[in-house]
C-alpha cells in the first residue's frame, strides 16, 4: 500500500508538473505558479492526513462499540460528505482551490493536447485517486466548470463519490483493526 501511495505521489506531482511546464506562461509567471501549487499541496495534504487520522480514529470507536460493518460505513460515508463539502465550501468561498482540482484540470488540458491516450490515463488516474483516496471535493473543483451553477448536482456527485471512498477505506480499516487487535 506504501508503494501505491509513492506512485500516486509522484505520477500527481509529475501531472502538476507538465501543466506547468507546458503551459505558455512566461518564466517568472511558471516558477509563480509553482510557489502556489506547493503552498496549495502542502495545506491540502496536512488537512487530509488530519482526516485520515479521523477516519481511522472513527473505525477504531466504531469496531469498539461493536457496530457493525454497514453501521460503520454509514458513519464514514456521512464523514466523508460532510468533510468534503466543508472543503468544498471553503474552496468556493474563499476562491483558491486548495484541493487543486484546477490544477490538475488545466495540466490534464495540456496533456490532452500533446497526446489523447496520455491524456485519458490522466483522467482514469485521477479519477480513481480522488475517489479513494483524495476525496470528491478535488473532482468537484476539477469539473468546477462543468458544475459552475449548477451546485446542488455538484453536491449530489460528492455525496454519490463519498460513497465509494467510504466503502474502500472502511473494509481496509476494518481488515486492519481485525488485524491489529488479534
Amino acid at each position: 500500500m506504501e508503494n501505491l501511495e509513492t506512485i500516486a505521489t509522484v505520477v500527481s506531482f509529475a501531472v502538476l508538473g507538465l501543466g506547468i511546464i507546458l503551459g505558455e506562461e512566461k518564466l517568472r509567471d511558471k516558477v509563480a505558479e509553482l510557489k502556489s501549487v506547493a503552498i496549495r499541496w502542502v495545506i491540502y495534504s496536512v488537512l487530509d492526513w488530519g482526516l485520515v487520522i479521523l477516519s481511522i480514529a472513527l473505525v477504531g470507536v466504531m469496531r469498539r462499540l461493536e457496530v457493525d460493518l454497514y453501521g460503520t460505513m454509514l458513519a464514514m460515508w456521512l464523514f466523508d460528505t460532510i468533510t468534503a463539502y466543508a472543503l468544498y465550501e471553503i474552496c468556493l468561498r474563499s476562491g483558491e482551490d486548495l484541493t487543486l482540482g484546477r490544477q490538475y484540470r488545466k495540466s490534464y488540458e495540456l496533456v490532452k493536447k500533446k497526446s489523447r491516450l496520455l491524456g485519458f490515463g490522466t483522467i482514469l488516474f485521477l479519477v480513481i485517486k480522488s475517489i479513494i483516496w483524495d476525496g470528491p471535493e478535488r473532482l468537484l473543483e476539477f469539473w468546477h466548470k462543468e458544475f459552475a451553477g449548477k451546485k446542488q448536482r455538484a453536491i449530489g456527485t460528492l455525496v454519490f463519490l463519498a460513497a465509494f471512498q467510504a466503502i474502500f477505506w472502511v473494509i481496509l480499516f476494518w481488515m486492519g483493526y481485525d488485524y491489529i487487535t488479534k
